[in-house]
């Protein structure tokens, strides 16, 4: 899946910047969420009756209702409601401010960009965020780079280009660099050389000159498809005699594997069957897309493919569940918004149920967006914030729901509130901030 450089975002840029990335509002009075049954998502566990004290940005109390003080808070009754820690989507492509809404306002509080035309806008919003200026997700940016072929400015041919790149995105102050297909060895052993210099970790695909094998021995912490295995690793689908093989030493390298299922079924449909966009732009999710998007999914060209994707979704379901049995660290992620069908927000929810599809637990799954992804940036993410599982001392980014996650996932879908930062936003003040989203050829709600 070809990330492409979309020129045309430019013109709509800020169109709606005053929508969630706004001014933060004062947060010295604390918050208790009193009466809460709390999914901490340290162990499959859930904990009954509790109220969460929180202060600033921060978790400052977490215990039974009937013997946490919550004196001067202001109190939120949530007495029955369920609370899970925010969610993060590790495979995003923002463009436009609105985006960010949508991912904010289904309880996704914290996005990794694997390559966006507005880089150095996200990077904006990323400090300006952190710095509790305005409201958002937690944004963390990687540095595209490709090999011959790539965007003007993020092509690399040469081992000095490889380290030219690790240098570029460490002084524009990305978080990680994203390596694509095409990259040539020598460049790409340079790029992790430099970057690990420079302290900045690589992820990316399986970039075809040195494999997956061996791009995780020389440093790739992070690869962004689950089917990249098939394009570096298994030329025939019904052989599964190295399956246990590749997930051992994917498990001995350290890297974390992002399977990406809801991308990969939501080309499945498309790929040689007739047009479903229009289908797709009808479903409630899409009242709030932007026209980059609905311009730009009308575009795509996985209708006028061959053949069928279906055994091959089947293989992936099969070899994410190896994984997962292997100890493979396993991250959500979307490649949201730049494939027809994967709505900014709501398809972390696909992502994380077809995980379950895939024979994981809900709990499992589940901490592929919370647990997993808090240890994940913990780990390479310099200075980030303790996020993923809602504990003393973490960041206050919650979900509230009507019911239990961890008996049907579906249930993550329209929270009935978030907190981010420390800011808490109820069921209504999210549709009010969704309400001006709906581009102008779009039905609004």
């Amino acid at each position: 899946m070809r990330f492409v450089y979309i020129v045309s975002a430019g013109v709509v840029l800020l169109a709606f910047a005053d929508l969630f990335l706004q001014p933060a509002r004062s947060r010295s009075q604390p918050i208790a969420l009193v009466g809460v049954n709390v999914v901490p998502m340290d162990s499959e566990r859930v904990l009954l009756d509790q109220t969460i004290l929180v202060r600033d940005a921060e978790i400052i109390a977490l215990g039974p209702r009937s013997s946490t003080p919550t004196n001067g808070a202001r109190r939120i009754d949530l007495r029955g409601y369920y609370v899970v820690p925010g969610l993060a989507d590790l495979h995003t492509h923002p463009q436009v401010i609105g985006d960010m809404t949508q991912y904010l306002a289904s309880g996704v509080t914290t996005v990794l960009s694997l390559g966006s035309f507005i880089d150095d806008q996200l990077l904006r919003w990323r400090d300006s965020t952190r710095r509790g200026e305005r409201l958002g997700p937690d944004i963390f940016v990687a540095y595209y780079v490709d090999g011959p072929g790539g965007p003007p400015g993020r092509t690399i041919v040469s081992a000095a280009d490889g380290r030219n790149a690790a240098r570029n995105a460490k002084a524009a102050g990305f978080d990680f660099i994203k390596a694509y297909n095409s990259i040539p060895e020598s460049a790409f052993v340079a790029l992790t050389q430099e970057a690990r210099v420079q302290g900045i970790p690589v992820t990316g695909h399986g970039v075809r000159s040195v494999g997956l094998k061996r791009g995780f021995s020389l440093g790739q912490i992070m690869v962004a498809h689950g089917e990249e295995y098939l394009y570096t690793h298994f030329s025939r689908l019904e052989d599964s005699t190295h399956w246990g093989e590749v997930a051992s030493w994917t498990k001995q390298s350290g890297a974390y594997v992002l399977p990406n299922l809801s991308a990969y079924v939501g080309i499945a449909r498309q790929w040689g069957k007739p047009p479903v966009v229009d289908t797709l732009l009808g479903l409630p999710e899409a009242r709030f897309l932007d026209s980059i998007w609905r311009t730009r999914w009308r575009d795509r060209d996985y209708v006028r493919r061959q053949g069928s994707l279906d055994a091959r979704v089947a293989f992936l379901k099969r070899f994410t569940k190896v994984l997962s049995d292997s100890g493979v660290p396993l991250l959500a992620g979307t490649d949201s918004p730049t494939i027809p069908g994967l709505f900014p927000g709501p398809s972390i929810v696909d992502d994380l149920t077809l995980l379950v599809d895939a024979g994981l637990t809900p709990y499992q799954a589940l901490a592929t967006a919370t647990r997993t992804p808090g240890e994940f940036f913990r780990k390479f993410a310099r200075g980030s914030d303790r996020t993923g599982t809602i504990a003393i001392g973490n960041r206050a980014d919650l979900i509230v729901l009507r019911t239990n996650p961890l008996e049907d996932l579906r249930r993550l879908r329209n929270p009935s509130g978030v907190m981010a930062r420390g800011h808490w936003l109820s069921r209504v003040e999210l549709d009010e901030r969704l309400a001006p989203l709906p581009s102008k050829d779009g039905p609004r709600p």
